[in-house]
């Protein structure tokens, strides 16, 4: 009996001793408890979703600018340099003048040098001058060209124009000309690419004389910008020797209705367009229209339908 109870004693000692003592940690060198599950996958990183790039719209192209606005210079004899048609080579302008008799006629020689190509240059004279003016001006600041324009008169008083630019191709000089006198700036105003330059042209339309207006150059040649204006009316008032019906104009231009000038009152001439019509100004201080054709003799112009010569007295020019 003794030896059971011992024996039971031995064993529950024993357990207890085994109770007392802990598993060693991984980090003390011992294995750790025994893993129960598999180890779980690692989860796999994926990029996150972006938005799909949007193409961005392509900005228009902006054009260069290839003039220069308002640009105007008047040229004397002597030789210049300038990039006449903006491709970013320099062109060289020559201008001479000279004495061909005792009469002061003169000749004037423009030669033009495109793109440094000496051997083939461009030359233009006009003879038998007593004055003229030459302009280097910008017409257009969007066409890439600059115009040189030569204005002469001889004889009496006849004028006569020149434009010279560089042709489309780049490659030539074009020359334009007109029976009309330029001057580029004024002494009231300065040269504006908008409003082109001034210009004064013949007319025989209620006789001969000059009638004013603004023109520009571009690659069919001279472009006139104005109607044609008649000027001073202290130098224009113009009497009646008949009736004449005109045709009233409004404030803002319109016809509106007719009115009788009676025979020995006054008209201004106002504008024209040298073909078809021009404007007076009423005794009143109004305006009216009147329609102009040539005559048969193609000498003379009809004012609605009357020879001019028999309404006012005319003055003609050889």
């Amino acid at each position: 009996m003794k030896r059971i109870i011992s024996g039971i004693f031995i064993i529950l000692f024993a357990l207890v001793s085994m109770a007392c003592q802990s598993p060693l940690a991984p980090d003390q060198g011992g294995e750790g408890p025994a893993k129960t599950e598999e180890a779980a996958e690692a989860p796999v990183v994926t990029d996150e979703p972006t938005a799909e790039p949007t193409e961005e719209p392509t900005p228009e192209p902006t054009e260069a600018p290839v003039g220069i606005a308002d640009f105007c210079k008047k040229l004397e004899p002597g030789e210049y340099t300038f990039d006449l048609d903006f491709n970013g080579v320099d062109d060289v302008i020559t201008v001479t003048d000279k004495k061909t008799d005792e009469w002061d006629h003169t000749e004037v020689k423009v030669t033009v040098v495109l793109n440094g190509n000496a051997d083939h240059p461009y030359s233009y004279k006009t003879e038998n001058c007593y004055d003229w003016s030459a302009w280097l001006i910008d017409c257009d600041p969007t066409d890439s060209r600059l115009d040189f324009i030569l204005s002469d008169v001889y004889d009496s008083d006849d004028w006569e124009c020149y434009a010279l630019r560089v042709s489309p191709d780049g490659e030539s000089v074009s020359k334009f000309e007109h029976d009309a006198c330029l001057c580029a700036e004024t002494e009231d105003e300065a040269y504006s690419s908008e409003r082109g330059f001034y210009f004064s042209i013949r007319s025989e339309i209620l006789g001969t004389r000059f009638v004013d207006g603004r023109a520009a150059v571009n690659d069919e040649g001279f472009v006139f910008l104005t109607d044609f204006y008649f000027g001073d009316p202290e130098y224009n008032t113009m009497e009646l020797k008949r009736d004449l019906e005109l045709t009233k104009l409004d404030e803002n231009g319109n016809e509106n209705g007719s009115v009788i000038v009676k025979e020995g009152e006054k008209l201004i001439p106002v504008a024209t367009d040298r073909e078809s019509w021009v404007t007076f100004e009423l005794p009143d201080g109004g305006m009216a229209k009147a329609s102009v054709a040539e005559s048969e003799e193609g000498w003379s112009y009809l004012i609605n339908g009357v020879l001019q010569d028999d309404l006012f007295e005319i003055n003609y020019a050889d």
